[in-house]
């Protein structure tokens, strides 16, 4: 399927490189019988043309060799897991429970074991963020809660384009962004056209209906979930919970080609809440390449 785009690619460029030397070779044709030159002249340009020609080639085969040497059959597979919350103002007592990644425990480990941090300013630890683990109506799900989210005053500062000297005309806007995010390597290649039956996914899924799967995807699978918010807040406050879980398989073949599998869920909050509340959410299988290189 998506393997043909490498010869795709090589096709684009044979074709662009033959009509440059088709031009050429028509330039040289049109001067030696249409142009009223000396002898001399027209040897002089035939063979600037053809040195050009020369370097076309030399091009070309250079790009073709390329392809076939731009190759690392080695596969990295990874699993990245990212819980995302947002708000644009205070909330008391915040309490988030999310579905969690099931069929590996140490993906798991890891996010329990990690940090909330704050996105805005990356690998800096927000203290007072608890993660954990527990047992709820629905089954295991990861828990984080604080006393407060206080979200910052941010500015954007325009630059004039020709100087980079700041126009004043400054944009301010309220947010602040937490995020627990873990990234495993795998031991083993990642089945991500069969992630359902072999790989881990978010637990908590009802109602499961196939869809029409995006470019590039083999399957899609839409669903409902259900996340737990409680909090305290101003009516106007806007609350964003993402969760999202992807599996990897990386590596080079004329180019960065991958294949992977992706679950997204999430929902936006507005004003106060407490209690469960119903979220969809999207598995997506097989985007990307269809087969593996050979090792």
């Amino acid at each position: 399927m998506i393997d043909n785009y490498i010869i795709i690619r090589i096709f684009i460029s044979i074709f662009f490189w033959v009509g440059i030397i088709g031009a050429i070779l028509g330039a040289v044709f049109w001067i030696w019988k249409n142009r009223n030159w000396s002898k001399s002249k027209k040897a002089v340009i035939t063979i600037t043309l053809a040195a050009g020609v020369l370097i076309v080639y030399s091009g070309l085969f250079l790009l073709m060799a390329g392809y076939g040497s731009s190759y690392d059959s080695t596969i990295r597979s990874h699993y990245d897991f990212r819980i995302a919350l947002t708000t644009n103002s205070k909330l008391e007592n915040p309490t988030f429970i999310v579905p969690i990644p099931v069929g590996n425990e140490n993906l798991i480990n890891m996010a329990i074991n990690n940090s909330v941090n704050d996105f805005f300013t990356p690998g800096q630890k927000s203290e007072g963020w608890n993660i954990s683990i527990i047992e709820t109506e629905y089954g295991k799900m990861l828990k984080i809660s604080a006393k407060e989210f206080v979200p910052q005053v941010h500015t954007n500062v325009e630059l004039n384009p020709e100087n980079d000297i700041p126009t004043g005309n400054n944009i301010s806007f309220t947010s602040g962004s937490k995020e627990v995010s873990v990234s495993m390597v795998s031991d083993h290649i990642i089945d991500t056209i069969n992630a359902t039956e072999n790989e881990p996914i978010l637990s908590q899924k009802f109602n499961l209906a196939t869809s029409l799967p995006p470019a590039y995807t083999q399957k899609k699978l839409t669903y409902d979930s259900m996340i737990y918010a409680d909090y305290t807040s101003s009516p106007d406050a806007a609350v964003e919970v993402f969760v999202e879980l992807d599996g990897w398989n990386e590596w080079w073949q004329g180019g960065a080609a991958h294949n992977k599998y992706y679950e997204r869920l999430g929902t936006t909050f507005k004003g106060e809440k407490h209690g469960w509340f119903s979220v969809t959410g999207e598995l997506a299988e097989g985007e990307g390449f269809s087969s593996l290189p050979a090792n």
